[in-house]
């Protein structure tokens, strides 16, 4: 796989099995190796999807459509499910773009595909409450509760 932008680097996404989903930035000169790094094994196309300039083009180690070995992952499976292609997809992927008629050189991936993607995986929220009293400390407490409620 090659790239057609001028930039030293290719903007791609991946679909982790847990549900998150990233946005990363791979330098075109190790482009195959981190690629294969990120899913996790030789590189095999699993799908493309038509947008309005390019095509998303989603990558997955060789195992992907068989799943020999590796958890369901979700949020690729019901994106795919969403394009009218009923197929389980198994590991991490990674979408980049392909544009029309350039044998296979990838680019940079669509924002529209991005968009598109479920997210099933949020960074947990983590509050420290400090009071000088359990009681103080209960107070606090009950108060972002009830806030909580009346969301």
């Amino acid at each position: 796989m090659t790239t057609t932008n001028n930039k030293n680097t290719l903007e791609a996404v991946v679909i982790k099995t847990n549900g998150k989903v990233e946005q990363k930035t791979i330098l075109k000169a190790v482009e195959s190796e981190a690629l294969q790094g990120l899913v996790g094994g030789l590189l095999e196309i699993v799908a493309k999807v038509g947008f309005d300039d390019r095509y998303a083009v989603l990558i997955g180690n060789e195992e992907a459509k068989c799943g020999e070995g590796l958890p369901i992952n979700m949020a690729g499976t019901l994106w795919m499910n969403a394009h009218g292609m009923e197929q389980i997809i198994h590991g991490d992927l990674v979408v980049v773009g392909e544009k029309p008629k350039s044998e296979g050189e990838i680019c940079d991936y669509p924002e529209a595909a991005f968009n598109q993607i479920p997210k099933l995986w949020e960074e947990p929220k983590i509050e420290v409450f400090t009071a000088d009293s359990f009681d103080e400390l209960m107070e606090i407490m009950n108060n972002n509760n009830n806030e909580g409620k009346n969301k």
